[in-house]
């Protein structure tokens, strides 16, 4: 087991991605099978931006499997029966939801009012609301968590680090002041993609370090991006660098990133 005998639950894994959009890859068997091998107990299973609003995937999955898999949906938050799609997918099993704002120029519909129905939905089923978004969109994510202080807000990859512009750079910093907002909450980078070192990808522990200083390890998750994780390496090895950051830290803050917030989070 990675730390102190904890199974780690992933609050980041796909069933099937493809970066050209088509319904190939990988699948929850596998996925299961590299868990087991891993000492990983649950999983979040995220719907990928390229398969649009097509859910069957991830509930497939967490059907199949649903005490080890929950359902992170997306859907079209701008449409006009979004809130009713919003309560639909989550009475079919949907612990929360997915904005992919990365390719978007104006993000100003997060704070203009348009989303707002939708929002209440969330907050109404206890769900929560993850954004993957550049560096420089940030500062409309903290807007936004400030408007709904009620809704559990939490950013892939802790903002995406820049290894080579460093820590201390700008982009960094724009995640890093999203600690100010309680309901922000930071899932880990996944090593394989954003380290440019070998296992155990040492040249993420600045960030993670910093991350966990101005957020705390309640508002930290662990996320694997598996299979894109697992391209080069075994699975096991995404739970690197953060094994290595928390080595040091208390059982109670260990138990909370590798699975403490999961559960508390999407369990409840």
């Amino acid at each position: 087991m990675p730390i102190a005998d904890i199974r780690p639950h992933d609050v980041h894994v796909h069933v099937v991605y493809t970066e050209d959009g088509s319904v190939a890859g990988t699948n929850a068997g596998e996925l299961l099978a590299a868990m087991d091998t891993a000492g990983v107990e649950k999983a979040a299973v995220i719907t990928p931006q390229p398969l649009g609003w097509d859910n069957s995937a991830t509930f497939a999955a967490t059907s199949a499997f649903p005490d080890r898999f929950i359902a992170i949906v997306r859907l079209d938050v701008r449409a006009d029966d979004a809130a009713d799609v919003t309560a639909s997918l989550h009475d079919q099993g949907a612990r929360g939801i997915r904005i992919h704002l990365f390719d978007e120029t104006d993000v100003s519909w997060l704070v203009d009012g348009s989303i707002d129905k939708t929002v209440g939905t969330l907050i109404e089923r206890n769900s929560n609301l993850a954004f993957h978004c550049r560096p420089d969109q940030l500062p409309a994510v903290g807007d936004f968590a400030a408007r709904n202080p009620a809704l559990t807000v939490l950013v892939d990859h802790i903002g995406r680090p820049n290894v080579r512009a460093g820590a201390d750079g700008p982009e960094f910093r724009g995640f890093l002041e999203l600690a100010k907002y309680p309901n922000v909450f930071g899932k880990s980078p996944d090593p394989n993609f954003f380290s440019d070192a070998p296992p155990p990808h040492l040249d993420l522990v600045p960030f993670l370090e910093l991350a966990l200083d101005r957020f705390g390890a309640d508002r930290i998750l662990w996320g694997s991006d598996w299979p894109l994780s697992a391209q080069q390496e075994e699975y096991a090895a995404s739970l690197e660098p953060l094994t290595t950051v928390l080595a040091d830290a208390s059982a109670a803050e260990q138990h909370a990133v590798l699975r403490g917030n999961f559960e508390r989070l999407f369990c409840s």
